[in-house]
C-alpha cells in the first residue's frame, strides 16, 4: 500500500508540475484567462486521477488494478479532449508554428496524459518489451513511419504534436492489451469508450445550440460543428449503443443510442450516415435478430422524420448538388493521387496533406500514401487484413461454440463481441474512404480504429484458449473496473 500512496503522490506532483511548466513557458501573447481552460482541465484531470487512486487505496487493490483503472482513465481523457478544446485553425499558422490557445491546451493535456503514462509504466514495465511482437506490432511500425516522415513533413512542429499524440496512444493501447483478458475487460473498454464518445457527441451540439441564431449555419445548413466530423462521431456512439445493449440490455443504451441518432442527422453527413445504418444492419441481422433490425431502423426513420419537420436540415437535402463529385471529392482524389505519384515510396512527409489538400484527402489510404508513401500504405493495409483476419476467425469459432452451447453466456458475448467488431471495423472503413478516418491525425474515430486491432486481437485469442475447450467452467462475474487477471489473484 505504500508504493500507491507512493504513487499517488508522483502522480499529483507531475501534473501539477507539469501545469505549472507550461502556464510559465506559455507564449507572452497568451493572457491569463486564455490559460483558464488549460489550468481548469488540468484541475479536473488531477481530481480524477486522485479519486481513482484514492478508491483503490480504500479498497486495498493490488497494484495491477490500479493501473488497469487509470489506463481507462487516460484513454477517456485522451479520447474527449478533443472536444474540450476548439483549435480550428489556419494551415498557413501551422506551417509557422503560430497554434491557437486551444491547440496548445490540448498539447499540454497529452502531455499530462503521457507522464501519468510513464509513472504507469515504471509499475508495469513488461508490456515494452511486445511493442514490436504479434498483431500489436503492425501499429507500432505505422507510428514509428509517421513520426520518422515528420522530419520532412510540410509543417514539422504541427505534425510532431500528432505525432506525439500517436506515441500517447500507441503506449495507452499496449498498456491496456497487457491488462484485459477477458470477454467482461472488452466490454469494460467499449463501455469507457462509448461515455467517450457520448461526450465528443453530446458537447459540439450543445455549443452549436448556444446560439439558435446560428445553430444551422453549418455547411449547406447543417448543424454548425463541423458535420461531417459529428456525423462520424455520432455514427460510432449509436453502433457502440446497438452492440453494448445486445450484451447487457441496459436501458441506459437506448438513451445513448437516441442521442446519437438525433445528433447525426442534425449533423446530416451523407456517408457517415449510410455506413451508420450499413454497419448497424450488418450486426443485428448477423445475428439474425430480423425483428430488432426493423425497430432500429423505423425508431431511427421516426427522429429523421421529426428532424426534417422541425429543423432546417431539410433544405440541405433540397438543394444539395454535389453528388456527380461526392461534394469535390472525386476532384481532391485525383489531385492528390497525382501528388502521391511525385514521391510514392516515403511520401511527403506526416500530415503534409493538411497544408495541401483542404485538410485531409478525404481517404484514409490516400492520406496515408501521400503523407508516408507506399512503406505506411502497406503496413496500413496489415493493419486492416488483421483486424478482419481476427473478426472472421472470431466468428466462425464463437459461431460454432454457440451452436453447441447455446445457454453459455460467455460464448453469446464473445460472438456478439465478434460481430459488433466487424460493424465496428464496417462502419470505420466506409467512413474512411470518404473521410480521413484513418492514416491521419490520431483523432477519436482512428484511436478506435487502433483499439479495434487490440480489441479483436485478444477476442480471438481468448476463444481460442479460454472457450475453445470442450468443458468450461464458469468465470465469476467480474467489476467493470477489475481487470481479469487480477480478479482471478484476489
Amino acid at each position: 500500500m505504500d508504493s500507491v500512496k507512493k504513487q499517488a503522490v508522483a502522480l499529483f506532483i507531475a501534473i501539477s508540475g507539469v501545469t505549472a511548466l507550461a502556464v510559465w513557458m506559455a507564449p507572452l501573447d497568451l493572457s491569463l484567462s486564455d490559460m483558464v481552460p488549460v489550468v481548469v482541465v488540468a484541475t479536473i484531470f488531477a481530481l480524477l486521477l486522485v479519486l481513482v487512486l484514492g478508491l483503490a487505496i480504500t479498497q486495498n487493490q493490488p497494484a495491477r488494478t490500479i493501473v488497469y483503472r487509470l489506463t481507462l482513465l487516460i484513454w477517456w481523457v485522451v479520447l474527449v479532449c478533443e472536444c474540450v478544446f476548439d483549435r480550428m485553425g489556419d494551415s498557413t499558422d501551422a506551417s509557422l508554428s503560430r497554434f491557437s490557445v486551444q491547440a496548445y491546451g490540448e498539447g499540454i493535456v497529452w502531455v499530462l496524459a503521457f507522464v501519468t503514462l510513464i509513472i504507469l509504466s515504471i509499475q508495469q514495465p513488461h508490456y515494452l518489451r511486445r511493442l514490436f511482437s504479434g498483431s500489436y506490432k503492425w501499429i507500432t511500425l505505422f507510428t514509428v513511419v509517421c513520426a520518422a516522415s515528420v522530419s520532412y513533413s510540410a509543417g514539422k512542429t504541427y505534425a510532431g504534436a500528432w505525432a506525439f499524440k500517436m506515441v500517447l496512444v500507441l503506449l495507452l493501447l499496449h498498456l491496456s492489451a497487457s491488462m484485459l483478458g477477458s470477454i467482461a475487460d472488452i466490454v469494460t473498454f467499449l463501455k469507457v469508450s462509448l461515455w467517450g464518445f457520448f461526450v465528443l457527441t453530446v458537447v459540439p451540439a450543445v455549443q452549436a445550440f448556444s446560439d439558435p441564431s446560428s445553430a444551422f449555419e453549418g455547411v449547406g445548413g447543417r448543424l454548425n460543428a463541423s458535420p461531417d466530423a459529428l456525423t462520424l462521431t455520432a455514427a460510432v456512439l449509436l453502433l457502440l449503443s446497438v452492440i453494448l445493449y445486445s450484451i447487457e440490455k441496459r436501458k441506459m443504451m437506448i438513451f445513448t443510442g437516441l442521442v446519437a441518432s438525433v445528433v447525426m442527422l442534425l449533423a446530416l453527413g451523407k456517408s457517415g450516415i449510410l455506413a451508420s445504418l450499413f454497419s448497424v444492419l450488418l450486426f443485428l441481422l448477423l445475428q439474425k435478430q430480423v425483428g430488432r433490425s426493423m425497430v432500429v431502423m423505423l425508431g431511427i426513420a421516426a427522429v429523421a422524420f421529426v428532424v426534417l419537420s422541425v429543423t432546417p436540415v431539410a433544405a440541405h437535402l433540397q438543394s444539395y448538388e454535389g453528388a456527380a463529385t461526392l461534394t469535390g471529392r472525386t476532384v481532391i482524389w485525383a489531385e492528390g493521387f497525382e501528388a502521391f505519384k511525385q514521391s510514392p515510396l516515403l511520401g511527403h512527409g506526416y500530415l503534409s496533406t493538411y497544408f495541401s489538400f483542404y485538410g485531409h484527402l478525404h481517404n484514409g489510404f490516400l492520406e496515408v500514401a501521400y503523407n508516408s508513401g507506399i512503406i505506411g500504405l502497406g503496413i496500413m493495409l496489415m493493419i486492416h487484413f488483421m483486424i478482419l483476419r481476427d473478426v472472421f476467425v472470431s466468428i466462425r469459432m464463437a459461431g460454432a461454440l454457440r451452436a453447441a452451447s447455446p445457454r453459455d453466456p460467455e460464448i453469446s458475448r464473445a460472438y456478439v463481441l465478434a460481430v459488433g467488431s466487424l460493424a465496428l471495423y464496417t462502419n470505420l472503413t466506409i467512413n474512411g474512404l470518404f473521410n480521413a478516418t484513418f492514416g491521419g491525425r490520431p483523432r477519436s474515430p482512428f484511436m478506435l480504429f487502433f483499439a479495434l486491432l487490440v480489441m479483436v486481437d485478444l477476442l480471438r485469442r481468448h476463444i481460442v484458449k479460454e472457450l475453445g475447450g470442450a468443458t468450461k467452467e464458469a468465470n465469476a462475474r467480474r467489476t467493470d473496473w477489475l481487470p481479469a487477471g487480477a480478479a482471478a489473484r484476489s
